[in-house]
């Protein structure tokens, strides 16, 4: 349970965000309903709250007028609001939280169940008016959400006036600073509603033949015979009256049915953006196919059925701390991911925001997917899997974008959304400046090679060959081909070179003085690359013959293109400060030195500080986030030392620690994803410190009103923290030769229970009284599981547990 036990104006934002509810489909944004016929009003309501309604994967690229320039650019919708409900007691005022006599007042949230709360007790004339409102978004039904007030009234009380509203002219308006490419994106084509309490809306994107509907039901215990409805300055009320005799309690309900989808008289049965086909929902030209799946169960029957849905997922994800705050953080964290990704988004075409399913980051989709496959492949293999279909349905877009910068294979874009196409805002507005920045964030290559690492951690843990001959071996075949593309032999340096890129740190876009973005040799880019260039070739030898035969004609691999592959897999170039420091990219010792007060002192965020006083972040040593230290979260540290010599450079034992110190003494972590990857990559480094970073950042969202949650939570950085206490603290990891487990955990950590699937199998690893136990739950065909520790290949069998002392796991 989550809870706060007091209304906070100044924290609803933050809580509205941190209370999102979804399934993976529908997502919706914990604003207050009572504030809802009080946004059209020039008070404090329109800045405190923010209804946010949206549909998993449903953007708009309408064009905007930006800094002097038409932008199109995929952003998620922010759809019609049905959930505005209020009440007043006789002839009193609306019931408005901001001006009510609060007597205590309790918002939870219940974990397990997915159930939202709120517990308000107010003093009103004649006593105590009582109200527990239930939200829920529900696990079984993907177009469904459902809203209840139980409303206890003072014995004085005569006559209850019920308010219920569908806001149907609605705005992107959540983040200001984004104002230029947002606004309006829906325009409601037809709107329905009666005295049954049922009101419905269609509405059309820019691309009119692109519809969302969006129907409720409002039903009243006891039973009213009429709602009074009418359309009322772009939202459509409806009102009832209750007469009280004996019962002091009213029940009032609000269930919504949400459909996105094409017109059924379409001219393209095909979405060309994206590629995919999708579903034809008949959004014609009315509403009654909405108001028509409206559910009609009871309440508490679809309540069950929703907590059911649940319970199978807890089953699948279940991890457990004996720490009380830690194992709320974790659970919070999980449950987060399944609002984004769920069974019931398997199979439909989306990815993985980084700020969830809504209006933080446009929606869009990054790199961050990196960071959930981990926990998805050993949990959910099938929602990573899904995850990866994303991606293949945008390879012939990836390949056209690549052929079109004048490079082979498939260069998939920065930021993504339903198109396929690089979704990068042109320019970040500097809220300090008021100034229109350049953004050519879209240098970040590497996103290639994440996507790549992901098909590798979902085949490691499933040992599916099947997914490496088909979309997994297409998209790390292309992504190979990209790279050996992009890759260029430097006749001076003798090695290959990658120029022109940018690594993950974004604080450096460019040279100091450079007309033209892009950075030479970032040492991330360039080791991924390699990485991915060995995956590659390992593919091809992994496979059966025929199958890799089959793989490299659809793709059209021939032997001298594998030749280059390896070549460059042994001779790329990397940026050394010293022999056993690894430098960001070429020439970044030769900046500045900063100041050491801009890594501690509270300021606004850096790039804009400097901006704003005609300076610029890429003239200093300082990074944004970690850059380098990405590689040693990502890759264990015999296969990154295995990879450097390969190159055919000589780094000595300190090389793992020189090169972090290094790194660390110039991160401001101004990336919610920093310390999360620097938790990871001192596992065994500096255990401390990273016990330090790994608390800060699982209980970042919770803990720290602030911090741009009010946006969205920081969905990627909750993912890499069950990552950390999985891969890196237990030491759990998916390879080829069989399951490894080596566990590090730092002082502090406590007990941990987590379940996982590997290959079929289900196993549980308890981390307890200095051992960690490791029990196979289920095996597939009693075939045992092959776990490997250290030297040891350990075979277990169903109901056998393997016991590692601690003290000896290291």
């Amino acid at each position: 349970m989550i809870e706060f036990t007091h209304y906070d104006a100044a924290d609803e934002a933050r809580r509205e965000a941190l209370f999102t509810l979804g399934n993976g489909c529908l997502i919706w944004r914990a604003s207050a309903p009572e504030a809802a016929h009080l946004i059209t009003q020039a008070d404090t309501a329109r800045r405190i709250h923010y209804a946010g309604l949206y549909h998993a994967g449903w953007y708009d690229d309408a064009p905007r007028q930006v800094n002097g320039k038409v932008a199109r650019m995929g952003a998620i919708v922010n759809l019609p609001d049905p959930f505005g409900l209020t009440l007043a007691l006789d002839d009193g005022d609306w019931f408005d939280i901001h001006q009510a006599h609060i007597l205590s007042y309790r918002q939870q949230l219940d974990l397990e169940a997915s159930v939202l709360e709120r517990l308000i007790v107010v003093k009103v004339d004649g006593g105590r008016l009582c109200l527990r409102e239930q939200r829920v978004v529900s696990m079984a039904d993907p177009s469904c959400a459902l809203l209840r007030w139980r409303v206890r009234v003072p014995g004085t009380v005569q006559r209850v006036k019920v308010r219920a509203q569908l806001r149907t002219h609605v705005s992107n308006t959540l983040v200001h600073r984004n104002a230029a490419y947002e606004g309006q994106r829906l325009t409601p084509l037809a709107t329905h509603h009666n005295e049954k309490g049922v009101a419905a809306v269609l509405a059309h994107l820019d691309d009119a033949s692109r519809r969302v509907m969006v129907a409720c039901r409002n039903q009243v215990e006891p039973a009213v015979d009429t709602w009074r409805t009418r359309d009322d300055d772009g939202a459509i009320v409806l009102e009832a009256d209750l007469r009280l005799d004996t019962a002091r309690t009213l029940t009032i309900e609000q269930r919504a049915h949400l459909s996105v989808g094409h017109t059924s008289n379409s001219a393209s049965r095909r979405d060309p953006h994206s590629g995919s086909t999708p579903l034809d929902t008949g959004l014609g030209v009315d509403c009654t196919t909405a108001i028509g799946l409206i559910p009609d169960a009871p309440f508490d029957r679809l309540l069950d059925a929703h907590r059911a849905a649940w319970a199978r997922l807890w089953d699948s994800a279940s991890i457990r701390a004996a720490d009380a705050d830690l194992d709320r953080a974790l659970r919070f964290a999980v449950w987060h991911i399944f609002q984004a990704v769920s069974p019931l988004s398997a199979g439909r075409d989306q990815g993985f925001p980084p700020r969830g399913w809504g209006e933080g980051y446009f929606g869009q989709i990054f790199w961050d997917d990196m960071f959930v496959f981990p926990f998805l492949v050993t949990h959910c293999p099938e929602l990573a899997h899904s995850l990866l279909t994303y991606r293949h349905r945008r390879l012939p877009e990836a390949r056209a974008r690549a052929q079109q910068a004048g490079l082979a294979g498939a260069m998939f874009p920065w930021r993504s959304a339903w198109a396929g196409s690089e979704e990068t805002p042109p320019f970040q507005c500097n809220p300090l400046s008021g100034h229109w920045m350049p953004d050519p964030t879209h240098l970040q290559r590497h996103v290639g090679a994440a996507i790549v690492h992901n098909v590798w951690q979902l085949y490691l843990a499933t040992h599916d060959r099947a997914l490496l001959e088909g979309e997994g071996g297409d998209l790390m075949m292309e992504i190979a081909r990209f790279w050996s593309s992009l890759a260029r032999f430097d006749d001076v340096l003798g090695r290959y070179v990658i120029r022109g890129v940018l690594g993950p740190d974004e604080y450096h876009t460019r040279y100091p003085g450079s007309a033209s973005p892009g950075l030479d040799n970032n040492a991330y880019t360039n080791l991924m690359a390699v990485w991915s260039l060995c995956k590659a070739l390992e593919v091809i030898d992994l496979l059966p013959p025929d199958k890799a035969v089959t793989l490299r004609n659809r793709i059209g691999i021939h032997d001298d293109e594998l030749a280059r592959w390896d070549d460059i897999s042994r001779r790329m170039s990397l940026p050394f400060v010293a022999p056993d420091v690894l430098s960001q990219f070429d020439g970044y010792t030769g900046l500045q030195h900063a100041p050491s007060a801009w890594r501690v002192d509270e300021r606004p965020r850096l790039d804009w500080l400097l901006e704003s006083r005609g300076d610029d972040t890429a003239n200093y040593q300082l990074t944004k986030q970690a850059d380098v230290l990405c590689l040693f979260h990502l890759l264990p540290a015999h296969d990154l030392r295995s990879m450097i010599q390969r190159l055919g450079y000589t780094v000595g034992p300190p090389f793992m620690r020189k090169t972090a110190d290094f790194h660390l003494a110039r991160i401001t972590h101004e990336s919610s994803l920093s310390k999360m990857v620097c938790a990871g990559a001192l596992t065994r480094l500096d255990p401390a410190t990273s016990w330090s970073y790994f608390q800060e950042c699982v209980l970042r969202d919770l803990a720290m009103p602030g911090g741009g949650v009010a946006e969205g939570v920081h969905l990627g950085a909750m993912a890499g923290s069950l990552d950390i206490l999985q891969r890196h603290y237990l030491g759990i990891t998916p390879a080829r030769d069989g399951l490894h487990v080596q566990p590090a955990p730092p002082p502090g950590l406590g007990a941990v229970s987590v379940k996982i699937r590997y290959r079929g199998a289900r196993l549980r690893a308890d981390l307890k009284d200095g051992q960690l136990d490791l029990t196979v739950l289920q095996t597939v065909n009693d075939t045992p599981v092959a776990v490997v520790h250290g030297a040891t290949v350990h075979q277990l069998r169903q109901g056998s547990t393997l016991t590692l002392p601690l003290d000896a796991a290291n």
